[in-house]
């Protein structure tokens, strides 16, 4: 038995180290974030395939998930290989978001390159960053400068997120590649999802233990967009798919090493408001390529497309026209309204703008408008002109008609109708933000996908939609106060989003029917004023038209209510059932809370007002509102951060308070 063990012992002593020094065997190489809440770790198994895990404190949430690519050149880049090399690096800094939810934020990380190369011909190398934050972990593959790759064409992304189970998570499918992103998000999980599947980001993933996470990307740039379909043979198991260029048979990226992926990112908290909070996304983005940002201005936006250019003025038509766009800016002049957005008719009917986009010119606008005198009216005024765009316009006029516009006195443009994150629109939207940072013009991309923190890169870009919001409403019963409060935990958490809210004909959802010219909305009204403050968007929509607003206290609120934040605070909520954000603009702080259909009491502890004392006027449900969607509870109370706020909130509404510093 002796020679037995000695035997054992000596096989052990050479095969193993063998085995490591050859690579077949080898340790996962991992890294922590700096306050060892989340770990990600890399390993290369038997077969030579990547595969890396994520744990948060000590529970596994990300099992063992194989990476690679697949390239025309060679095919898939995901097995056979070895690793020639590893570095070890950490960050630690601090930026300013001129727009969003904080002023400041913190990079802080730890991180890892492994270096990569088959051991068969032809030998492609490939690098595999990971970085571990405390509130998430992110992942990018790098692809080194070699003969093989200049140029290359990638046909598939294989980077795969095993979970532990079948979790709760909430997806937002897809039926194409060519997309709004506007779909509702389901409450399904992980396992209904199909190979076939097309889910758009954030996908929000639900553990039983209370951890949630959310896979994104960020720092999108000169690559295909990412969506999630199950791996087929895979229990649990999601892999990424990239958007495919059009008429390419099925090419998704073209490109010349060196060049680098996107981060895929995984958002993880303890608490849905961890999430919320998180600024993984803007961290891993790219630094501002505009020097002076000082005239990018945020703020709220009058939408006059939304209610049909309504008027109450005599005689203002009601349809766009000068007189009416006057009477807009009059309101917007009056109410502390920055912007006015000028709708598609302002260059061509709109149902032909929209259809056939090439048959029209944006340096020629339609005489009746009188757009130069428009413009002229609303400087002296002080209100900022918006103007409404098709992307196909812009880019068939880039080289020029953004100085056009500039030269008019326009703010900014509103590109719509993108509706594609293939590779080509996504490098695409840069150009144009570029060429509109030129002549600046602040930007708001409208049927898009989901931001990927260029925001940061690019802070011109004060918001975009992907989302479905109170635009539906005038052809959709789908814009539920369910849904409403299922966005801020899933679309929100990459970036603002441009819903569109303060729809003030209220109704109850059985009483409500879409109304293409006469729009409502399926939630009270106090539903409406909290979005203000649970949805970011530096650019944020003032839908209804000037005599649902005129005379009512409710408005006051809009007014007052900024578009950019010092501070943010996710104070409670659940996905899909109800949510509470508190945010600061300098000494003030404000307060949002929005419930679905089932009515809702809460005690909402004060302690982020800290020592100081605070008037708050809030505007509540009233106990009619059940009944009376419109009916509102103005009232005013003195307190500090030791008192609780009682919020009684009926089926589909809200609250919103504002909390002005004691004098």
């Amino acid at each position: 038995m002796r020679k037995v063990w000695i035997g054992v012992c000596i096989v052990l002593f050479v095969v193993i180290p063998l085995l490591i020094y050859t690579g077949r065997y080898q340790k996962p190489i991992r890294v922590a974030s700096p306050g060892y809440a989340a770990e990600i770790s890399f390993r290369l198994d038997e077969e030579g395939t990547p595969r890396y895990s994520v744990l948060y404190g000590k529970t596994p949430v990300v099992v063992d998930s194989p990476l690679g690519l697949e390239f025309k050149q060679g095919g898939l880049l995901a097995q056979n290989l070895e690793r020639t090399g590893f570095e070890r690096r950490g960050g630690d800094g601090e930026y300013t978001l001129p727009f969003g939810k904080q002023r400041k934020a913190r990079d802080r990380y730890n991180e890892i390159t492994v270096s990569l190369k088959e051991k068969v011909k032809p030998h492609r190398r490939i690098d595999v960053i990971l970085r571990a934050y405390d509130d998430g972990v992110a992942f990018r593959y790098v692809i080194p400068r070699q003969k093989l790759f200049r140029p290359f064409e990638i046909v598939a992304e294989w980077s795969a997120f095993r979970f532990p189970d079948n979790h709760a998570c909430w997806a937002q499918r897809l039926d194409r590649w060519v997309s709004a992103f506007d779909r509702p998000y389901d409450a399904i999980s992980i396992d209904d999802l199909r190979p076939e599947s097309i889910v758009a980001l954030p996908f929000v993933v639900r553990r039983e233990d209370g951890i949630t996470l959310a896979v994104t990307e960020a720092d999108l740039a000169g690559y295909a967009g990412m969506s999630l379909g199950a791996l087929g043979g895979s229990a649990h198991t999601l892999v990424s798919k990239l958007s495919p260029l059009p008429d390419s048979g099925g090419i998704c990226v073209r490109a010349d090493s060196p060049h680098r992926t996107p981060w895929r990112v995984i958002m993880i908290g303890r608490t849905l408001g961890d999430l919320v909070e998180s600024t993984i996304v803007t961290n891993l983005a790219r630094e501002s390529e505009i020097g002076d940002a000082d005239w990018v201005e945020p703020g709220l936006a009058l939408f006059p497309w939304w209610p049909d250019y309504r008027s109450d003025a005599p005689g203002v038509p009601n349809r766009m026209t000068f007189e009416n766009q006057t009477y807009y800016v009059d309101f917007a002049a009056a109410g502390g309204v920055p912007y006015v957005e000028i709708g598609p008719s302002w260059y061509g009917p709109e149902r032909s703008v929209a259809a056939n986009p090439d048959s029209f010119d944006l340096a020629k606008p339609d005489p009746k408008l009188r757009l130069p005198e428009l413009f002229d009216y609303a400087r002296e005024r002080g209100v900022g002109l918006l103007l409404w765009t098709h992307w196909r316009n812009v880019d068939r006029q880039i080289d020029s008609i953004f100085a056009v516009f500039e030269r008019w006195g326009a703010s900014g443009v509103v590109i719509d109708h993108m509706n594609r994150d293939d590779q080509a629109m996504v490098e695409w939207q840069e150009t144009a933000l570029r060429a509109a940072a030129e002549h600046r013009l602040v930007v708001s991309f409208r049927g898009a996908s989901k931001g990927t923190g260029l925001r940061r890169t690019w802070p011109n870009l004060l918001t975009r939609d992907a989302v479905r919001g109170n635009e539906h409403n005038k052809w959709s019963d789908r814009v539920t106060s369910e849904h409403n409060v299922t966005i801020p935990f899933t679309r929100m958490l990459a970036g603002p989003m441009d819903y569109a809210p303060g729809g003030f004909d209220n109704a109850r959802p059985g009483e409500f029917a879409a109304d293409y010219s006469a729009p409502k909305v399926m939630t009270t009204r106090c539903q409406q004023l909290a979005m203000y403050v649970v949805y970011e968007s530096p650019l944020q929509a003032v839908c209804d038209w000037p005599g649902a607003y005129r005379g009512r206290p409710e408005f006051e609120f809009i007014r007052s209510v900024p578009a950019t934040w010092d501070e943010t605070k996710a104070l409670d909520g659940a996905i899909g059932d109800y949510v509470v954000v508190a945010r600061r603009s300098d000494k003030d702080w404000y307060l949002g809370a929005m419930t679905d259909g089932t009515p809702r009491r809460l005690a909402v502890p004060l302690a982020f007002l800290g020592r100081d004392r605070y008037d708050a006027t809030a505007y509540a449900d009233s106990p009619g509102a059940g009944a009376d969607p419109k009916e509102v509870l103005v009232s005013q109370r003195r307190v500090t951060g030791a008192d609780t706020l009682a919020i009684d909130m009926a089926a589909d509404g809200g609250c919103a308070v504002r909390f002005e510093r004691a004098k």
